[in-house]
């Protein structure tokens, strides 16, 4: 029977770019993976194409989905990490170790005092920008605990335009200073975009109507806008 493969303390770093690009690199499918065993001997694997190299002495991922994967790691931390990205290394490399599971309220306090190198973030506008802008993206916010500019922006020129947009005095001026701050914000490279895409996807019955034209900023307007059509229903007839 062959013993276990020797486990050392490396620097993962030098794995980052080959396990960073596993999943997009190799199209022919999912290309990580872990290996997880609970107390009762029972093994669990899992693909995980958010599989990353989060430092030089941790891998990462995001777990979604997997209630067994979480389970077997509280029951047992001891875990292989399975790497294969054949476009940059011909390799098929295995990490072993212990993994951690960093929980909600974990995450959320390491948020709260801005303990963390990259997050996930959003931050909600209307059609009338505000006093909110201040607490986004102001430098008084910047070293709050809790405070919602997570990125710790201390700049002047935002805190000018900031101020320019609460003080518009009309329309006019309150687009023009949003716009201002908002090419400020976006040349200053705070952040990376993401959720884009400008519409909401949802599949229905086509057995409802609603008014035209819709909102222009009421994206489908589903529930709340639209209403049961019997005559559409009975086109279509009944689930089967």
């Amino acid at each position: 029977m062959a013993s276990a493969p020797p486990v050392t303390a490396i620097d993962l770093a030098q794995f980052s770019e080959i396990v960073d690009n596993a999943r997009t690199d190799d199209d022919r499918g999912q290309s990580t993976g872990v290996v997880a065993t609970s107390n009762d001997g029972q093994p669990d694997a899992a693909l995980k194409g958010s599989l990353m190299v989060w430092d030089a002495d941790h891998l990462a991922w995001w777990e979604r989905g997997r209630a067994e994967t979480e389970a077997a790691v509280r029951a047992n931390p001891r875990v292989a990490v399975m790497v294969r990205n054949v476009t940059r290394d011909k390799r098929t490399i295995r990490f072993y170790g212990e993994a951690r599971i960093v929980d909600d309220a974990q995450y959320q306090n390491r948020v709260r005092a801005f303990d963390f190198d990259m997050i996930i973030d959003q931050w909600g506008e209307s059609l009338s920008p505000g006093n909110e802008q201040r607490e986004f993206w102001g430098s008084q916010a910047a070293d709050q605990p809790g405070s919602r500019n997570t990125i710790g922006i201390k700049n002047p020129a935002v805190d000018a335009l900031i101020e320019q947009v609460i003080f518009a005095k009309d329309r006019e001026q309150l687009v023009a200073a949003t716009r201002a701050m908002d090419r400020v914000l976006l040349w200053n490279f705070y952040a990376v975009p993401q959720f884009t895409y400008g519409f909401t996807r949802y599949a229905r019955w086509d057995r409802f109507s609603h008014a035209e034209p819709l909102p222009k900023y009421g994206r489908s307007g589903l529930p709340s806008l639209w209403w049961y059509d019997a005559e559409k229903a009975a086109r279509i007839g009944k689930r089967s």
